[in-house]
Protein backbone atom coordinates (compact mmCIF):
# COMPACT_ATOMS: atom_id res chain seq x y z
CA UNK A 1 0.00 0.00 0.00
CA UNK A 2 2.71 2.59 1.01
CA UNK A 3 4.91 1.57 -1.96
CA UNK A 4 1.39 2.42 -4.70
CA UNK A 5 1.02 5.77 -2.64
CA UNK A 6 4.61 6.81 -3.24
CA UNK A 7 4.37 5.61 -7.18
CA UNK A 8 1.22 7.54 -7.59
CA UNK A 9 2.01 10.54 -5.60
CA UNK A 10 5.00 10.38 -7.25
CA UNK A 11 6.89 11.76 -4.58
CA UNK A 12 9.89 9.68 -2.90
CA UNK A 13 9.71 11.70 0.53
CA UNK A 14 5.71 10.53 0.94
CA UNK A 15 6.83 7.74 4.02
CA UNK A 16 8.80 10.65 5.59
CA UNK A 17 6.36 13.56 5.16
CA UNK A 18 3.50 10.59 6.91
CA UNK A 19 5.50 10.14 9.71
CA UNK A 20 5.46 13.45 10.62
CA UNK A 21 1.51 14.00 10.69
CA UNK A 22 0.88 11.88 12.87
CA UNK A 23 0.42 13.54 16.50
CA UNK A 24 1.33 11.90 20.03
CA UNK A 25 -1.61 11.81 21.26
CA UNK A 26 -3.43 10.15 17.78
CA UNK A 27 -1.90 6.66 19.95
CA UNK A 28 -4.06 7.18 22.69
CA UNK A 29 -3.01 6.04 26.43
CA UNK A 30 0.12 5.31 24.65
CA UNK A 31 0.75 8.41 23.82
CA UNK A 32 -0.10 9.92 27.05
CA UNK A 33 1.66 7.33 28.89
CA UNK A 34 4.90 8.65 26.71
CA UNK A 35 3.82 12.32 27.54
CA UNK A 36 4.08 11.87 30.98
CA UNK A 37 7.50 9.91 31.19
CA UNK A 38 10.41 11.53 33.75
CA UNK A 39 12.95 11.08 30.72
CA UNK A 40 14.06 9.80 27.47
CA UNK A 41 15.37 6.28 28.47
CA UNK A 42 11.70 5.98 30.97
CA UNK A 43 10.17 6.49 27.91
CA UNK A 44 12.64 3.98 25.54
CA UNK A 45 11.20 1.61 27.75
CA UNK A 46 7.68 2.28 27.92
CA UNK A 47 8.15 2.11 24.14
CA UNK A 48 9.68 -1.58 24.13
CA UNK A 49 6.89 -2.64 26.56
CA UNK A 50 3.64 -1.26 25.03
CA UNK A 51 4.56 -0.47 21.32
CA UNK A 52 3.48 -3.98 19.93
CA UNK A 53 0.08 -3.67 21.00
CA UNK A 54 -0.32 0.07 18.85
CA UNK A 55 1.94 -0.50 16.01
CA UNK A 56 4.16 -2.91 13.61
CA UNK A 57 7.08 -3.29 13.30
CA UNK A 58 8.84 -4.13 16.74
CA UNK A 59 11.69 -2.26 18.07
CA UNK A 60 14.40 -4.12 19.83
CA UNK A 61 17.31 -1.90 22.57
CA UNK A 62 20.90 -3.35 22.58
CA UNK A 63 23.61 -1.43 24.74
CA UNK A 64 26.40 -0.03 23.09
CA UNK A 65 29.70 2.40 23.56
CA UNK A 66 27.69 3.39 26.91
CA UNK A 67 24.58 4.13 24.97
CA UNK A 68 21.47 2.54 23.34
CA UNK A 69 20.96 1.38 20.32
CA UNK A 70 17.16 1.13 19.73
CA UNK A 71 16.86 -0.81 16.42
CA UNK A 72 14.22 -1.59 14.02
CA UNK A 73 13.04 -5.44 13.91
CA UNK A 74 11.82 -4.90 10.00
CA UNK A 75 12.21 -7.92 7.75
CA UNK A 76 8.97 -8.37 5.54
CA UNK A 77 8.72 -7.11 1.91
CA UNK A 78 11.00 -6.29 -0.67
CA UNK A 79 14.23 -3.95 0.08
CA UNK A 80 12.16 -1.18 -1.25
CA UNK A 81 8.91 -1.41 0.65
CA UNK A 82 11.37 -1.83 4.05
CA UNK A 83 13.15 1.39 2.98
CA UNK A 84 9.51 2.88 2.64
CA UNK A 85 8.31 1.54 5.87
CA UNK A 86 12.03 2.47 7.59
CA UNK A 87 11.78 6.17 6.44
CA UNK A 88 7.58 5.88 7.67
CA UNK A 89 9.07 4.58 11.35
CA UNK A 90 12.16 6.95 12.15
CA UNK A 91 10.06 9.81 10.73
CA UNK A 92 7.59 8.97 13.24
CA UNK A 93 10.03 8.58 16.02
CA UNK A 94 11.69 11.95 15.47
CA UNK A 95 8.33 13.66 15.21
CA UNK A 96 7.24 11.95 18.53
CA UNK A 97 10.40 13.00 20.00
CA UNK A 98 10.63 16.32 19.08
CA UNK A 99 7.25 16.69 20.62
CA UNK A 100 8.67 15.22 24.31
CA UNK A 101 12.14 16.81 24.18
CA UNK A 102 13.22 20.15 23.69
CA UNK A 103 16.02 20.83 21.15
CA UNK A 104 18.71 18.73 19.49
CA UNK A 105 19.15 15.43 21.02
CA UNK A 106 23.07 15.80 21.21
CA UNK A 107 25.60 13.12 19.70
CA UNK A 108 21.81 10.98 19.05
CA UNK A 109 22.98 9.05 15.29
CA UNK A 110 20.41 7.51 12.89
CA UNK A 111 21.83 4.39 10.55
CA UNK A 112 20.17 3.03 7.86
CA UNK A 113 20.87 -0.21 6.22
CA UNK A 114 20.14 0.86 3.02
CA UNK A 115 22.28 3.33 0.35
CA UNK A 116 21.84 6.88 0.75
CA UNK A 117 18.83 7.94 -1.39
CA UNK A 118 18.40 10.21 -4.30
CA UNK A 119 16.43 12.43 -1.89
CA UNK A 120 18.72 12.08 1.17
CA UNK A 121 17.85 15.83 1.77
CA UNK A 122 14.24 15.16 3.05
CA UNK A 123 16.33 13.05 5.83
CA UNK A 124 18.11 15.86 6.63
CA UNK A 125 15.81 18.09 7.09
CA UNK A 126 13.11 16.43 8.47
CA UNK A 127 15.47 13.95 11.07
CA UNK A 128 17.00 15.42 13.97
CA UNK A 129 19.72 13.51 13.79
CA UNK A 130 23.02 12.83 12.51
CA UNK A 131 22.64 10.25 9.62
CA UNK A 132 24.67 7.67 8.37
CA UNK A 133 23.58 4.92 5.51
CA UNK A 134 24.53 1.50 4.25
CA UNK A 135 24.26 0.63 7.68
CA UNK A 136 24.06 -2.92 9.01
CA UNK A 137 21.52 -2.14 10.93
CA UNK A 138 18.89 0.70 11.03
CA UNK A 139 18.93 1.97 14.28
CA UNK A 140 18.89 5.14 16.53
CA UNK A 141 22.25 5.85 18.71
CA UNK A 142 21.42 7.30 21.89
CA UNK A 143 24.85 8.06 23.92
CA UNK A 144 24.50 8.10 27.44
CA UNK A 145 24.27 11.42 28.07
CA UNK A 146 21.20 12.01 26.69
CA UNK A 147 19.07 9.23 28.35
CA UNK A 148 18.25 10.69 31.33
CA UNK A 149 17.36 14.07 29.12
CA UNK A 150 13.49 15.17 31.15
CA UNK A 151 10.43 14.90 29.18
CA UNK A 152 8.94 18.40 29.20
CA UNK A 153 5.26 16.95 29.60
CA UNK A 154 6.65 14.83 32.58
CA UNK A 155 3.60 14.03 34.85
CA UNK A 156 4.32 11.18 37.96
CA UNK A 157 0.84 10.81 38.67
CA UNK A 158 -0.55 10.72 35.17
CA UNK A 159 2.32 8.16 33.99
CA UNK A 160 0.46 5.78 37.14
CA UNK A 161 -2.55 5.95 35.31
CA UNK A 162 -1.93 5.79 31.44
CA UNK A 163 0.75 3.21 32.09
CA UNK A 164 -1.76 1.02 33.62
CA UNK A 165 -4.25 1.40 30.95
CA UNK A 166 -1.45 0.21 28.26
CA UNK A 167 -0.41 -2.85 30.66
CA UNK A 168 -4.26 -3.38 30.86
CA UNK A 169 -3.90 -3.37 26.61
CA UNK A 170 -1.02 -5.89 27.16
CA UNK A 171 -2.51 -8.38 28.84
CA UNK A 172 -5.74 -8.31 26.45
CA UNK A 173 -3.57 -8.67 23.39
CA UNK A 174 -2.35 -11.90 25.80
CA UNK A 175 -5.92 -12.79 26.30
CA UNK A 176 -7.23 -16.22 25.19
CA UNK A 177 -10.18 -13.87 23.37
CA UNK A 178 -7.51 -12.61 21.22
CA UNK A 179 -5.25 -15.55 21.00
CA UNK A 180 -6.30 -16.77 17.62
CA UNK A 181 -6.55 -13.23 16.01
CA UNK A 182 -2.85 -12.63 17.14
CA UNK A 183 -1.59 -15.75 15.70
CA UNK A 184 -3.83 -15.61 12.49
CA UNK A 185 -2.18 -12.17 12.03
CA UNK A 186 1.31 -13.61 12.67
CA UNK A 187 0.79 -15.83 10.45
CA UNK A 188 -0.22 -13.64 7.54
CA UNK A 189 2.51 -11.23 8.12
CA UNK A 190 5.32 -14.05 7.79
CA UNK A 191 4.65 -13.89 4.14
CA UNK A 192 4.44 -17.87 3.20
CA UNK A 193 7.76 -17.98 5.61
CA UNK A 194 5.46 -19.44 8.66
CA UNK A 195 6.53 -18.75 12.00
CA UNK A 196 6.20 -21.97 14.19
CA UNK A 197 4.29 -22.49 17.62
CA UNK A 198 7.67 -21.58 19.94
CA UNK A 199 8.22 -18.71 18.22
CA UNK A 200 4.56 -17.28 18.27
CA UNK A 201 5.11 -17.96 22.19
CA UNK A 202 8.19 -15.74 22.06
CA UNK A 203 6.44 -12.92 19.94
CA UNK A 204 2.77 -13.16 21.99
CA UNK A 205 5.02 -13.08 25.57
CA UNK A 206 3.79 -16.74 26.96
CA UNK A 207 5.11 -19.70 27.62
CA UNK A 208 4.46 -22.63 24.67
CA UNK A 209 2.24 -24.67 26.93
CA UNK A 210 -0.16 -21.62 27.70
CA UNK A 211 -0.21 -21.05 24.00
CA UNK A 212 -1.15 -24.64 23.30
CA UNK A 213 -3.67 -24.00 25.65
CA UNK A 214 -5.91 -21.02 24.82
CA UNK A 215 -5.43 -22.83 20.80
CA UNK A 216 -6.75 -25.96 21.81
Amino acid sequence: LLETAVELAGDPCLAIRLGQAVGIASYGAFGFALMSCANLRESILLLLRYGKVFFEPNWELHDHDGGLLLRLDQTLGTLTQQQLVTELCFSQLSFVGSSLYRGRLEGAELHFNFPKPPHSACYKSTLNAALKFDCEHSQLFLPAQVLDMPVRTANPSGYVVFHQQCEEMLQGLKSVEKTTAAVRQLLIQSSGDFVDIAQVAEILHVSERTLRRRLE
